[in-house]
């Protein structure tokens, strides 16, 4: 279902208190060292993988900083120069694997248990660009596992990027429902220093205050149906992707670490999308159109 804007639209938003503890160590007051011998001895927020292992010969892109609005402690993330590319700095909530080729922590085995019904994220940034353009990304999904693909499903999924800010910035993000009636049974929480063409060596991002929220609706809501479609889904060569005859807006496809990979303006209601230059993994096709709330949808790439 898509949600209109409208003078008929309201949305009453309620924190639930108690509901963020199921975000473990929000605020970043918890740090935990490497274990390691100096000069990686470098430390981590508690009950969260960074990507400081996978660039430790160069430096640590998550550290413990002091200038915090909420408690004690920040987490700064500090994109990375490493032999003419640049790694962005990279959080996620639970312990997981590392890709060392791509700098990152995993995301396929991310996240703790949470069976909560949270529809939005806030929190609390300061972003400094090392270029024009370059923006940080915060993206939390929840999921839960099929047993019968062996793949979790995402249940609800939303994205914010954060421009730069000298002083701190109250941010939201909206979560969509993407499995009405589904009920998790985990929540991920994916943090990155840059997310754009124009990342760039030195762009810092410091995060804290980190809470789920929960909303309802105060009076009814104006809905159309989604007619955003994808098929085959999984797929490993092509996919038709179907728009009603009215719409309008670009379709993008991001991976899993938020990086736009394809984009097009909607001219026609039917888009073929060629997966021939697509590594196997998880997308999400995003539609977004004036007036509307983005509808996404996740695509699997099986080759």
């Amino acid at each position: 279902m898509r949600l209109i804007f409208s003078t008929t639209l309201f949305l009453t938003l309620i924190a639930f208190q108690g509901l963020g503890q199921n975000l473990l160590n929000p605020s970043f007051e918890n740090w935990s060292p490497s274990g390691q011998a100096p000069p990686f001895d470098w430390m981590f927020p508690t009950d969260w993988t960074t990507s400081n292992a996978t660039t430790e010969f160069i430096a640590a892109g998550v550290r413990q900083e002091g200038n915090a609005p909420d408690g004690m402690f920040v987490a700064e993330m500090r994109t990375i120069g490493i032999f003419g590319d640049v790694a962005p700095a990279v959080l996620v909530n639970g312990t997981t694997g590392l890709n060392f080729s791509q700098y990152s922590p995993t995301l396929h085995d991310a996240g703790t248990p949470y069976t909560g019904a949270a529809t939005g994220l806030t929190g609390m940034y300061q972003y400094t660009a090392g270029q024009a353009g370059d923006v940080a990304l915060v993206e939390v999904w929840t999921k839960k596992w099929n047993t019968a693909t062996q793949v979790s499903d995402t249940v609800a999924y939303g994205k914010v990027t954060l421009g730069p800010t000298a002083n701190f910035t109250t941010f939201s993000l909206v979560l969509q429902t993407l499995l009405p009636g589904t009920t998790p049974d985990s929540l991920v929480v994916h943090i990155l220093s840059s997310d754009s063409a124009n990342a760039a060596n030195n762009s810092v991002l410091q995060i804290d205050g980190l809470a789920l929220d929960s909303s309802v609706t105060s009076v009814a809501e104006t809905i159309v149906e989604s007619e955003l479609q994808v098929f085959p889904n999984p797929a490993n060569d092509e996919v038709t992707i179907t728009v009603p005859q009215e719409a309008a807006g670009t379709l993008q496809l991001h991976n899993v670490l938020g990086k736009e990979v394809w984009a097009t303006p909607i001219s026609e209601s039917t888009i073929p999308l060629s997966l021939a230059d697509l590594p196997s993994g998880i997308y999400f096709l995003r539609w977004k159109e004036t007036g509307y709330l983005p509808v996404v949808e996740k695509l699997i790439v099986r080759h």
